[in-house]
């Protein structure tokens, strides 16, 4: 299995535990089956979203919690990863204010070459 299934399921692993549930209270909690759940987190099995989302609302954690810190599948450049951290810091207004603030000195840079 891929490196993302592998890292999933170590998170879902690592709070189940958190909470103290067994795998078995786990699916039934989030309505799976207990051998679907061991599959998942031993990185055998891809998750659907839906139950990914039935995971994690039986473990109440959010996605963007659950993502948190996951790097991309192709990294970023070390200065657009810092660039990204810095920015997502913010909430998305303030995201869009800074995305127009750097599209306005691309365009600036692009114009004077």
């Amino acid at each position: 299995m891929s490196n993302i299934s592998q890292e999933t399921g170590r998170r879902i692993r690592s709070l189940r535990q958190q909470e103290g549930f067994t795998q078995e209270l786990l699916a039934e909690k989030a309505e799976l089956h207990p051998v679907y759940i061991g599959q998942v987190e031993r990185g055998e099995k891809n998750l659907t979203l839906n139950s990914l989302a039935k995971i994690l609302a039986a473990l109440h954690v959010s996605f963007s919690d659950f993502f948190e810190g996951i790097e991309p599948s192709t990294p970023l450049s070390n200065t657009a990863y810092r660039c990204y951290e810095l920015v997502r810091q913010y909430p998305p207004a303030e995201q869009e204010r800074l995305y127009r603030i750097l599209t306005e000195i691309d365009t600036l840079s692009k114009s004077k070459k």
